[in-house]
């Protein structure tokens, strides 16, 4: 048994592809035979380029799970509903429908409510026997915890709650210290020394977590954070690059 991410929406894509780049952040789980699709990227025409270059049939997805109402988020929601032929469970931050963007107007414009069956969430909600959506923190931001044999893993959009609290409210949850990060901290804007600094933190707790990072980490945030795990130890995720994971029935949140 097995679960893997794959990334669907990023800045950076894999080279010597037709797939996009571009500002925003969307990946796919598959786990326990369900598909997940998390946030929604900027611009849908974007993430409906790349589900159809990566062989994602649209109605192949079971849910969409929002992390928070930023733009680079949910941005391609209205697009993907409005290409869907059944309705699909969206796991909603409050306000989602009315959330506002630069480019599509309404998140969720009137007439594609009937395809999005909102489900609003209120401290930890079960998407999977082993993916769990996490309650708001103090930012209105959500993650994902994905139990593996390994250990859990944690699916992060934009982690404006900085990635010590976020890795403390998994391992709360989960009863065990996360085995991985994949997504993006929000340290594009941030000075390398700083995120520098919090790397040093999260090594002294969790040691050789392993990070997988992309979207709004950006270069220094990417490059602060090697500068104490290494060159190895905090890997790049674009669109059209997977990560499996094994799981085993004892794995289950």
């Amino acid at each position: 048994m097995e679960a893997r991410v794959t990334c669907v929406y990023d800045e950076g894509s894999l080279p010597d592809t037709a797939l996009i780049g571009a500002k925003g952040f969307s990946l796919l789980v598959d786990v326990d035979g369900k598909r997940v699709l998390f946030d929604t990227g900027l611009r849908g025409r974007y993430l409906m380029h790349n589900l159809g270059r990566l062989k994602i049939p649209l109605d192949s997805l079971d849910c969409v799970v929002v992390s928070h109402n930023h733009r680079r988020n949910v941005g391609g929601l209205s697009v993907l509903l409005s290409e869907r032929e059944e309705p699909i469970a969206v796991y909603a931050p409050p306000g989602l429908a009315e959330t506002k963007t630069a480019l599509i107007g309404q998140a969720i414009p009137g007439k594609q409510a009937a395809k999005a069956e909102l489900v609003e969430t209120d401290g930890w909600a079960r998407i999977t026997d082993r993916l769990a959506l996490s309650p708001s923190g103090e930012s209105g931001e959500r993650f994902l915890l994905l139990s593996t044999a390994k250990g859990p893993v944690v699916l992060v959009a934009c982690c404006h709650d900085g990635l010590p609290a976020v890795l403390a409210a998994a391992e709360s949850k989960a009863g065990k210290a996360p085995h991985a990060v994949i997504g993006g901290i929000h340290a594009q804007k941030t000075r390398r020394e700083k995120t520098a600094a919090m790397a040093r933190e999260v090594m002294e707790k969790y040691g050789g977590i392993r990070l997988v990072l992309n979207g709004c980490t950006g270069y220094d945030g990417i490059h602060g954070m090697r500068d104490v795990f290494g060159l190895d130890g905090v890997g790049d995720f674009y669109v059209g690059m997977s990560i499996a994971f094994k799981t085993s029935p004892e794995t289950q949140l």
